[in-house]
């Protein structure tokens, strides 16, 4: 066996292993979410209805109340 052709066999698998892995790392997390997604739809009919004692939400001229006055920008 030659030295050269070993060498040129490692490279090959390590391109081999690197665009395998840049293909998973890419694709990878699309794929996580849609099966989890697939598995969230599947398992959803199991979960006990949810009660939300919420307040209702504020509005903003509460938070806010001068929100609504003219405001004036001045050129410099």
């Amino acid at each position: 066996m030659s030295r050269r052709g070993t060498g040129g066999t490692w490279l090959r698998c390590c391109l081999i292993v690197f665009a395998i892995a840049s293909a998973l790392c890419v694709s990878g997390p699309a794929l996580y979410w849609k099966f989890k997604k697939v598995s969230a739809v599947s398992s959803s009919s199991s979960c006990p209805t949810c009660s939300c004692d919420c307040p209702p939400p504020l509005s903003l001229f509460k938070i806010a109340p001068d929100a609504n006055a003219d405001v004036v920008v001045s050129k410099i």
